[in-house]
């Protein structure tokens, strides 16, 4: 029993590595639903305790390889040593792989019984609501949120009518649909009864993707006014030459080399912190850039740091027909601040990367506008952040995230990266420029699709055609509280439910 025990264990750990091909760059979407549905079927076997670790070494395997750049970040572009860069990316990866042995102690230790409503509302639901919580507690961390992997698959119209969570929900619901269909021993009952749920469970399938392609087809907003040439400006600037004073000349003149020719687009973005200098240090560049874009009738968008005392801001600035400023008001933490910074700053050479000690801009900004087009502007990490997101909305016809993902190297975060802002797109009904220092830099549809990308690791320039959009996505409307809520009365109602069965069965 041990080793059949310890075998699950493995099992768990291998279906954990392959959710995680379910996300970008490998789209491997069927397994959405084969993953969740074989890391239920090993919990269904165990006691709370018991299954609780099984729900850890599935976690540990999603997030061991998912987040497996967070190494990179730390060894290549952080300065510490391999072996406590391994040990640091094995601890945060255990940490989150905490919220999967959450998910199996409640499920066992609360819902011991199986049945219908557990494969289907309580397992989905905790699931979902682990996500919310991880992306909430100790700042959070949205990534590798089940919803964002659905752009260009079947449960694409699921993400504006319900957002990331609900949309969660609902492929863990359509997994355990999948794991009754095909495991008829799962369902009560005779052999003829079994075989009978079994066929309802494929019909409910072909219901729910029926339904879902349904979705996809509604317009839930539309283009408004003319569209807007665009010219997405990637400068491949090594990391290691980013905020080296020496290199500043250097970086500046591939921005501009770049751009020449596009100073007539509608609008022309440089990625986050393109300009590694303040604005007070920039003037003379500003001026330049100002005389062409006014002979053009042109705007520019960069990103660029703000002094903020001996502090700096993480920002966006407009040029040109470009109006606005805006100041990042998620910060990445250890990246652009150290928690706990008067213990840990200086312990190793990771928590003194450069401009590590920003500040927070409001949560309550006005929109830039290009030429008179009110845009929604995140920057970098942000962008997976729901509620930073919806603050701009409806108002924002056009949404930009700018990025610089050299802090991952050659790993599957820049891959991840754009499908959350194609996530981001596609709940928001809203046209997305995706803009990174080495990439991926991409112009993305309202629905989510790559309409043009540059690959990385190469300097050029990406040009097309936007509009803007209006409208409103229920997720816009609502926000994720409702689905919240139901959720936790679901959970609620099924526990009561199952502990009244359970002492009526003891009479």
């Amino acid at each position: 029993m041990r080793f059949l025990f310890k075998l699950d264990w493995l099992i768990a750990l291998l279906a954990g590595v392959a959710l995680v091909f379910a996300f970008a760059p490998m789209h491997f979407y069927w397994l959405l639903f084969i993953s969740p549905a074989i890391l239920y079927f090993l919990l269904i076997k165990y006691p709370a305790k018991s299954a609780s670790l099984v729900g850890f070494f599935y976690g540990l395997g999603f997030f061991g390889i998912g987040i497996s750049w967070v190494f990179v970040a730390i060894y290549v572009f952080g300065g510490t040593p391999a072996w406590l860069a391994v040990l640091i990316t094995l601890l945060f990866s255990m940490v989150l792989a905490g919220f999967f042995a959450l998910l199996a102690f409640i499920l066992q230790q609360f819902f011991p019984a199986h049945n219908f409503a557990k494969v289907l509302v309580v397992y989905p639901a905790l699931w979902a609501l682990l996500e919310v919580l991880r992306s909430w507690i100790f700042t959070g961390f949205p990534w590798l949120i089940l919803g964002h992997a659905v752009p260009g698959t079947a449960f694409a119209g699921f993400a504006p009518l319900l957002g990331p969570y609900g949309t969660s929900f609902l492929i863990v619901f359509a997994s355990g649909l999948f794991l009754l269909a095909i495991v008829p021993s799962l369902s009560k009952g005779r052999l003829i009864a079994r075989m009978q749920a079994a066929n309802v469970a494929w019909l409910s399938l072909a219901i729910f993707f029926i339904l879902a392609f349904l979705l996809k087809l509604i317009p839930w907003a539309h283009p408004v006014g003319q569209p807007l040439s665009v010219s997405l400006v990637q400068g491949n600037i090594q990391q290691s030459l980013r905020w080296d004073p020496q290199e500043v000349d250097n970086i500046l003149t591939t921005y501009q080399s770049l751009t020449e020719g596009h100073y007539q687009s509608g609008l022309i973005v440089w990625p986050e912190a393109a300009i590694p200098l303040t604005p007070a240090e920039a003037k003379p560049l500003f001026n330049t850039l100002e005389e062409k874009l006014k002979a053009a009738h042109g705007a520019l968008i960069t990103g660029i740091p703000v002094s903020a005392g001996v502090s700096y801001y993480n920002a966006v600035i407009g040029l040109g027909e470009a109006k606005g400023l805006y100041m990042k008001r998620h910060l990445v933490p250890f990246g652009e601040y150290v928690p706990l910074e008067n213990l840990l700053r200086g312990l190793i050479q990771f928590f003194n990367l450069p401009m590590s000690a920003m500040v927070p801009g409001n949560m309550s900004q006005s929109l830039i506008t290009v030429h008179g087009l009110p845009i929604g502007v995140y920057i970098c990490y942000e962008i997976a952040y729901d509620a930073v997101v919806r603050a701009d909305l409806p108002e924002a016809r056009l949404l930009i995230t700018v990025s610089d993902d050299a802090w991952f190297g050659d790993s599957l975060a820049p891959a991840q990266h754009l499908q959350i802002s194609q996530f981001q797109a596609l709940a928001t009904g809203r046209p997305l420029l995706a803009v990174g220092n080495n990439g991926i830099s991409a112009i993305i549809t309202p629905k989510g699709n790559l309409q043009s990308t540059i690959p990385q690791f190469m300097p050029g320039v990406l040009t097309g055609m936007v509009s803007g959009y209006e409208g409103v996505t229920p997720w816009v409307l609502m926000g994720d509280v409702p689905w919240i809520v139901l959720m936790l009365i679901a959970l609620v109602f099924f526990y009561f439910k199952n502990k009244k069965a359970h002492q009526a069965s003891e009479l």
